[in-house]
């Protein structure tokens, strides 16, 4: 029975992510994409999340983010062309009852804090079930280490 949900951003790290959680693979589900983490209520990823509990009786979820050591030298300004922008702030004004501020969701973020953020908004979920724990833990250098609950 696969009663943890382990949301990722790297795939490579996960047998070790499991290993550390002292889970096996068959307790498992995993979930992989850019960024494990949930940027406003509507998020699809949440959707997925509250689905799987239901679906797959998941007892855990954990935001696991892998520090990505070269990060700081892979960021990029959205702001710098004029029409992006523009954009930007076409978006805020047209969605502006949606709270999100869409300069801001394009950032990087400190992974910390946008866990903290990300377990806030799964943990408010009123179809998340009760008895489900919510966790986010940084992987990094090889360890794990606990953030946020």
């Amino acid at each position: 029975m696969k009663n943890t949900l382990i949301i990722s951003n790297c795939n490579k790290s996960i047998p070790l992510i499991i290993d550390a959680l002292e889970k096996n693979e068959d307790e498992v589900s995993v979930i992989s994409g850019y960024q494990p983490y949930i940027v406003h209520p509507y998020d699809s990823l949440l959707r997925t999340i509250v689905k799987s509990t239901h679906q797959y009786d998941t007892e855990e979820v954990i935001f696991v983010s892998v520090k990505d050591q070269n990060k700081d030298q892979d960021k990029f300004d959205w702001t710098a062309s004029n029409r992006t922008k523009q954009s930007i702030d076409l978006l805020n004004y047209t969605l502006n009852n949606q709270q999100t501020d869409f300069g801001n969701w394009l950032e990087e973020h400190d992974e910390d804090e946008i866990l903290r953020k990300s377990i806030n908004y799964l943990k408010k979920h009123p179809l998340l079930p009760a008895n489900v724990k919510v966790k986010g833990m940084i992987w990094e250098d090889d360890t794990i280490r606990e953030t946020a609950s």
